[in-house]
């Protein structure tokens, strides 16, 4: 009797395994079993049900891009209404196009009549060029300047809080055309004070020339800074050397010819004019840096 009851007992203990030695320590224990399509579907996103609440987006061809907070840049992500970047793009290739088959004047010359008052005044003379003339070419200079600023500011994680990368294109642009425009009509007002309006009129026209010459330059670009896949920030750099370029021999070549042609005060509008050319500059670091 002692002898059956105690196998009785063994039996028990050696069949019977504790439910918790199947689960790890964190885990919650449910009385019922998982099926194989329910561990599959934890394993595996494929086979989730179709009728969840999950989206699907389109994804555009036209991606721009985005950083985090610490200027790492990301990859590149879809953003709603972003192909307007590169439909706006495209306009200012149109308009390019439309300015170099519309002049009769040769890139060549006008290239060299960035530096050389003979060649500017023959194409004055022949053409008929005038500020005003050029001031269309101007604006596809200063939307690319814009489009370049919108991009440096996306890459560095700063920029206008709160406002769209739209917004904040429509602010730069605007911001750079008043400046210009104000700029413009200070100087004219200095020529007028200092009774000089012949160094100062050709100080705006070749402003002006080299705007035009930039309209050829930049818009190309534009598409490799915001669309290229290979050495992004190496071509938005080679962007900001190229407006860094033209502004400096820009600003020198100005300089040179009001030294030059300026019959009084020649100090004054030096320094009036160093003023006016660096202001702006500061104002756009301050929109796009702080």
């Amino acid at each position: 009797m002692n002898d059956s009851t105690q196998h009785i007992v063994q039996a028990h203990y050696d069949t019977t395994v504790p439910a918790m030695l199947y689960f790890e320590p964190d885990t919650v224990v449910t009385t019922e079993k998982d099926s194989v399509s329910d561990i599959a579907r934890t394993i595996d996103s494929l086979f989730a049900h179709a009728d969840n609440d999950s989206v699907v987006y389109r994804e555009s061809m036209f991606t721009i891009k985005e950083t985090r907070n610490n200027g790492n840049s990301l990859q590149r992500q879809t953003e709603p209404g972003s192909d307007w970047i590169f439909c706006l793009i495209v306009l200012l290739l149109v308009g390019m196009s439309f300015y170099i088959n519309r002049r009769r004047v040769k890139i060549k010359d006008m290239i060299m009549a960035l530096f050389d008052r003979r060649v500017l005044e023959r194409i004055v003379r022949e053409s008929n060029i005038k500020p005003i003339t050029l001031f269309p070419q101007g604006l596809i200079y200063f939307a690319s300047i814009a489009f370049i600023a919108l991009a440096t500011a996306m890459n560095s994680g700063n920029g206008i809080a709160g406002l769209s990368p739209a917004a904040q294109f429509g602010i730069f642009f605007g911001s750079i055309t008043g400046m210009v425009l104000l700029r413009n009509g200070t100087i004219r007002l200095m020529g007028n004070i200092f009774e000089d309006t012949e160094s100062t009129h050709l100080y705006i026209l070749n402003s002006h020339l080299y705007y035009s010459v930039g309209s050829l330059l930049m818009p190309p670009l534009l598409l490799l800074v915001f669309y290229s896949t290979f050495a992004e920030t190496a071509i938005l750099k080679t962007a900001l050397i190229i407006i860094s370029i033209i502004f400096i021999v820009r600003l020198f070549r100005g300089m040179q010819l009001i030294l030059t042609n300026s019959r009084t005060s020649k100090m004054y509008l030096f320094y009036y004019l160093c003023i006016l050319e660096i202001a702006p500059i500061l104002v756009m670091a301050k929109l796009i840096l702080f």
